[in-house]
């Protein structure tokens, strides 16, 4: 079952959440993302100009802003962002407690500069460098209580 904690003696671990649950909760995000910077680009006059788009500053401002809000404020408040919300998930420590703000600080800048980086990378830029499967946050599947701590720290 997905997000479930797996028992080993008095360790319990918590365990991540399956690849299709995260994606969905990501795809909302992203989808909300794309509406937001849809709209800055409607009320902020972009408009086409020959041989592309016009995008005014809006726009960019407008997607930074609302990730921060989503990816930090709203997780650090419910412990997911509305995407994850919706499919009902939560984002936690590797210890099973609640992310902090400068934890979800970090995790924002790290996940921005990596798909920035992906983005530079399919255009043919150098590589990061950094793995992603190192991170401290774990996305788990909601209905898991945070009574006890789930791990030990070492």
């Amino acid at each position: 079952m997905l997000g479930e904690r797996s028992g080993n003696g008095g360790n319990e671990v918590l365990q991540p959440a399956g690849f299709w649950h995260r994606a969905s909760g990501v795809g909302i995000d992203l989808v909300l993302t794309v509406v937001v910077g849809v709209a800055a680009y409607l009320v902020g006059g972009g408009h086409r100009i020959e041989g592309g788009v016009h995008v005014t500053w809006q726009v960019p401002v407008a997607v930074v802003g609302f990730s921060v809000f989503n990816r930090i404020l709203v997780q650090w408040i419910f412990r997911a962002s509305i995407g994850k919300l919706i499919v009902g998930l939560r984002v936690v420590t590797e210890y099973g407690e609640r992310a902090g703000f400068w934890q979800l600080v970090r995790y924002w800048f790290r996940n921005s500069f990596l798909v920035a980086v992906f983005a530079a990378e399919l255009g043919g830029g150098a590589s990061s460098g950094l793995d992603p499967g190192k991170s401290r946050l774990i996305v788990a599947a909601r209905h898991q209580p945070l009574d006890a701590p789930t791990r030990t720290r070492a």
